[in-house]
């Protein structure tokens, strides 16, 4: 080899051993970036992102290929991959329709867009008269008093509107007290039970009722314009037909990459990817299916947190790990981010706090705020909120930390959290959460916010952790908010 190509040969980069990618932090460059990521997740290609599906195996790629972009180091498993794939049994809802019914007068409703069986409803058939309880039903027999309503049920369908138990507004103990008060309706002769909202104050996912110890009776979840038509009907013969779909075993992915400083310390930043999929659409039609595209639930978040995977990549500070989570499962009730607090990467060390990104795109729909939540995690974050400038938007920081989203499973491990969030809006789980809908300037400022926020609190020898309850004065807005949907 002669002395040139010698030189050439040491000059030249090899392959694989390229420098990470030097990202422009101009806002403009910042703004253009998260609306990319943004942008493909919330596409039609990517069909609502369920937990499970093709669309969020896209999903899934395309996170994948960004942290490959800039550079993270794989920490999804041992192997070297981004991926941590966990179990889960998914309803396999393909013959559900067949074998579930309910009609009334002759009249049909459809499965899965007018009722569907609760997860502890017994599977079933029969037919019986309509039962639609009065103001006094529900006054004498509030969830709490537990006193016995069997008189008037016997042998009936009965249409209980939720909305009139002043009990389920907190759902702390939800699932336990509605079963056993459904327990007491069949105790008294009631033949099948379906369960409405008609105010529209109540998450429809509380009652998923995902339980393996069943009722001894049918137990169905109705919409409001189901409800509305049996209304109409009192007296009537109702015919029904309930049976579970069976379980079938399928793969959620999260997907973790990491920068290691060989620090003993590490940060978690993370947001849910997945989103609802495919939702009922307005006609009658089974083919008229609308993409819940979710583009601020939650691919707002997950466009954040790529953009601080690329800022701390570059960012020249070694002194904590970083690691970077999309959470997988989130809708289905926090499966991703539990998965991973009991299967956290090797070599971590001491995780000092984490951070959670969860409808960060509307800034301006709730006011010109951002919600810090988890303020009580830690005595220390009091201090930080005050140090660090926000000009762009106000911060207002609540105490708790509910348990609906990804950083709830860190608490429950004494991780101090922050969770960000720009609020609900009328778009909420609906297609109309769209790419077109989401404040792109507002969301690259918030992210230039938590990354001062987390230049700030590294800085810090020690944040403690202090527990708080679960369930805080921010439902109360929640409940308000849902009220309006």
């Amino acid at each position: 080899m002669n002395r040139l190509l010698l030189i050439l040969v040491i000059l030249l980069p090899f392959p694989g051993r390229s420098q990470p990618e030097k990202y422009s932090m101009a806002h403009n460059n910042v703004v253009e970036r998260i609306k990319s990521d943004l942008s493909v997740l919330a596409s039609d290609s990517l069909q609502g992102r369920e937990s499970g599906t093709a669309g969020e195996e896209k999903a899934y790629h395309y996170i994948s290929d960004q942290f490959r972009k800039i550079r993270l180091a794989p920490a999804g498993n041992d192997s070297g991959s981004y991926l941590q794939p966990f179990p889960h049994a998914m309803p396999d809802y393909r013959n559900s329709a067949k074998r579930n019914h309910l009609s009334v007068d002759q009249k049909s409703f459809r499965y899965y867009y007018d009722f569907g069986a609760t997860r502890f409803s017994a599977d079933t058939s029969g037919e019986g008269p309509l039962f639609i309880p009065g103001a006094s039903f529900y006054e004498d027999n509030r969830i709490a008093e537990g006193t016995s309503p069997a008189s008037p049920v016997a042998g009936k369908v009965i249409l209980l509107d939720l909305s009139e138990f002043r009990d389920l507004k907190n759902p702390s103990g939800l699932q336990h007290k509605l079963k056993a008060y459904l327990e007491q309706l069949f105790d008294g002769g009631s033949i099948c039970i379906l369960l409405w909202d008609s105010r529209g104050s109540l998450p429809r996912s509380l009652f998923d009722f995902s339980q393996p110890d069943p009722l001894q009776g049918p137990v169905t979840f109705i919409t409001r314009a189901t409800a509305n038509e049996l209304l109409q009907h009192s007296n009537a013969t109702v015919s029904f037909s309930v049976h579970q779909p069976a379980s079938k075993n399928t793969l959620f992915h999260n997907v973790v990459g990491k920068i290691d400083h060989h620090s003993k310390e590490t940060i978690i930043i993370g947001a849910h990817y997945d989103h609802m999929g495919k939702g009922p659409g307005k006609s009658r039609k089974k083919s008229d299916t609308l993409t819940m595209y979710g583009a601020d639930d939650n691919a707002s978040g997950t466009a954040g947190m790529l953009e601080l995977a690329r800022y701390f990549m570059q960012s020249g500070d070694t002194s904590v790990n970083y690691i970077f989570v999309a959470f997988s499962g989130e809708e289905e009730g926090l499966l991703g981010s539990k998965f991973f607090c009991d299967h956290l990467p090797s070599g971590i060390g001491n995780v000092r706090f984490m951070v959670n990104f969860d409808m960060i795109g509307r800034l301006g729909c709730d006011g010109n705020e951002v919600t810090v939540l988890g303020k009580g995690s830690s005595p220390y974050w009091k201090n930080l909120y005050r140090q660090v400038d926000h000009p762009a938007f106000g911060i207002r920081a609540v105490w708790g930390a509910p348990a609906f989203s990804d950083h709830y499973p860190f608490l429950e491990k004494q991780v101090p959290v922050i969770y960000l969030t720009t609020g609900l809006h009328p778009q909420y789980h609906t297609s109309a959460d769209r790419v077109d809908r989401i404040n792109f300037t507002g969301l690259a400022e918030l992210v230039s916010y938590s990354e001062s926020l987390i230049n700030r609190a590294k800085k810090e020898k020690k944040i403690p952790y202090r527990e708080i309850p679960g369930i805080t004065q921010f439902f109360s807005t929640l409940e308000m908010v849902i009220k309006e949907l």
